[in-house]
């Protein structure tokens, strides 16, 4: 490859990745180089990546189960690396900002902005926020990973984690299941300025005995 490359005046990156993908035998064992130019490939060939075993598909495309987590896994940094790094899952975090802005009660914060809080500054152990900004975590991660073809063939979801698995069982719609998870939140925690007074306690008890 490295001679054909450095022999050909009219090789072009894009054309030998076509040919190799599609125009000659996908053997088990391959490997990779990354490169924009034919002088960065060349470069790149002279020490390619390890072999990687391939198996071409044989049947349709694998079942997945997806498992939505309640409140409770959260903290403050989560999703940031998305954030900053990948448009689409932004602009589905901007896009419940933006829902939230309509409701007549709409939150006087921002889910990405919490987001880019720091630990001291975050609010994410408020129930308030926990429960809205965890399932608009989880929205924009359904989103992502079926612009990238992946969907479950079924999913489970536990406590505030339902509104995601029905979001992602095409149950509820994107709005719907974003301003569930607000409100719920906002009820919630609504004992706190004198509203309905409540808790919740966790027993270690047998089934039995409940």
């Amino acid at each position: 490859l490295t001679k054909y490359v450095e022999s050909s005046e009219n090789a072009t990156v894009a054309d030998l990745a076509y040919s190799l993908s599609t125009r000659r035998t996908m053997h088990q064992q391959r490997s990779f180089v990354v490169a924009n130019d034919a002088a960065g490939l060349v470069e790149q060939l002279g020490t390619p990546r390890p072999a990687a075993p391939w198996t071409p598909a044989k049947n349709a495309a694998p079942r997945l189960g997806f498992i939505f987590t309640g409140q409770g896994a959260q903290w403050h940094a989560m999703g940031r690396q998305l954030i900053q790094e990948c448009p689409h899952f932004r602009q589905s975090l901007q896009r419940c900002d933006a829902i939230l802005k309509e409701l007549p009660d709409a939150p006087e914060w921002s889910i990405v902005a919490e987001l880019s809080k720091t630990k001291e500054t975050s609010l994410l152990g408020e129930t308030l926020y926990s429960q809205t900004i965890c399932t608009a975590l989880q929205l924009a991660l359904i989103d992502l990973m079926e612009c990238w073809g992946i969907k479950p063939s079924a999913v489970v979801g536990h406590s505030s984690g339902e509104m995601g698995a029905a979001y992602a069982a095409g149950i509820l719609t994107f709005e719907s299941a974003l301003i569930a998870a607000y409100y719920r939140g906002r009820y919630m925690s609504a004992n706190r300025d004198g509203g309905v007074p409540g808790g919740m306690m966790a027993v270690g008890l047998p089934e039995k005995k409940c």
